[in-house]
């Protein structure tokens, strides 16, 4: 129990490290929101204003006999109209390069918890906590089970009502562990608010019960379909959960893929859902302009924590099946190619993108490797 009450530079620093992406997502939402608050009131009052100069420029132009003298009753409000537009412009400059600024800082601060979560230190300091609880978990049950076992052994009087009864199989005291409910029905996409820290919890447990490749393995077909749908959905379709679920789906689908290319001994049937799933999220990066951005970010995240997972396991075997990988390279390399300059106002999605070119590159076939390596190379350089 020692591990609890020594201190953990490494742990610490994931979670001080966690808290400020958190505190800077928060930060650029309420920046955005502040931002279109202010920017929707300017436009309405100013309209307001400008209607009002132009009533008082068109009562003075009735007294005017010349045009000169008329054109000038209207001076007032084409230099509101000037001044009003100048002063937009401008505030959405400073407002872009603010956001851009907060971006470029979320960027890093998820670059060093890539490099943070890479640590074999970090990794092997959250086993050791697992194992603790572990023990914890099996002395408390033990202690359950002495008391229980004593109580049943203690002399008891017999009712004669209860020796006319039929004696009745006892229920136990304690009941058996539940699977999480992801593994055995559907989330629906109008989530409650408080349904999201039970979802978030049971996504954690799933999260670290892959890390054991029979885990997948052990799953009953209707539960790997819940676990892929409902996964899929938290990561990409659904807008409407918190980043952290976000997140920790989108790592859960990246370790579903990798098995499913690294696991020699998994079903046929269960490579075909999951092959099935991961074509679904390749067609969204393929044919961007038919789905929403959060989506896009959504797909292009999983693609991106699928490298992670693929470096993290590929001294596990061969990898089964190339194909998705060079079709998912591609078709990065035409939306970086095709939207380069839009998407570096959305600096996240954008280094996403670049780091998917980058580490798909080792994955890929040599064939599809050779035909694209001059446009992977202007990219780096571009990027560089």
């Amino acid at each position: 129990m020692g591990i609890f009450f020594k201190k953990n530079n490494t742990i610490e620093n994931f979670l001080t490290m966690d808290s400020k992406i958190s505190k800077m997502q928060s930060k650029i939402k309420a920046s955005k929101d502040f931002h279109y608050g202010i920017y929707s009131k300017v436009i309405f009052f100013s309209i307001i204003i400008e209607i009002f100069l132009l009533s008082i420029s068109y009562a003075k132009s009735l007294s005017c006999n010349t045009l000169v003298d008329n054109a000038l009753c209207y001076v007032n409000s084409v230099v509101f109209s000037i001044i009003i537009y100048i002063t937009i412009k401008l505030y959405r400059f400073l407002f872009r390069t603010l956001i851009k600024y907060y971006k470029n800082q979320l960027g890093e601060l998820n670059f060093s918890l890539e490099k943070l979560l890479d640590d074999k230190k970090l990794q092997s300091d959250f086993d050791n906590i697992k194992k603790v609880m572990e023990k914890y978990e099996r002395a408390i049950k033990k202690k359950e089970n002495n008391n229980r076992v004593t109580h049943e052994h203690q002399p008891q009087q017999p009712q004669p009502e209860q020796l006319q009864k039929t004696p009745q199989p006892e229920k136990p005291e304690h009941p058996q562990y539940e699977q999480p409910q992801i593994l055995n029905q559907r989330v629906h996409k109008n989530i409650l608010s408080e349904e999201i820290n039970t979802i978030l919890g049971e996504l954690k447990v799933i999260d670290s019960n892959l890390s054991n490749f029979k885990f997948l393995r052990s799953l009953e077909t209707h539960q790997l379909d819940f676990l892929i749908i409902n996964v899929v959905n938290c990561a990409v379709y659904f807008d409407n959960v918190s980043d952290d679920v976000k997140t920790i789906s989108s790592l859960i689908v990246s370790k579903v893929f990798s098995q499913a290319y690294f696991d020699p001994n998994i079903p046929k049937e269960y490579i075909d859902k999951i092959e099935l799933a991961i074509e679904k999220l390749y067609l969204i990066i393929a044919n961007c302009k038919k789905h929403r951005h959060y989506q896009i970010e959504g797909a292009v995240s999983v693609f991106k924590d699928l490298a992670i997972s693929l470096y993290k396991n590929k001294s596990n075997g061969k990898i089964n099946d190339m194909v998705i990988i060079d079709m998912v390279w591609c078709s990065t390399l035409d939306l970086f190619e095709e939207f380069g300059s839009y998407l570096e106002v959305y600096n996240q999605l954008h280094y996403e993108i670049y780091y998917i070119i980058c580490n798909y590159f080792h994955f890929t076939s040599d064939s599809i490797r050779s035909e694209h390596f001059k446009r992977f190379m202007d990219i780096s350089k571009l990027r560089g």
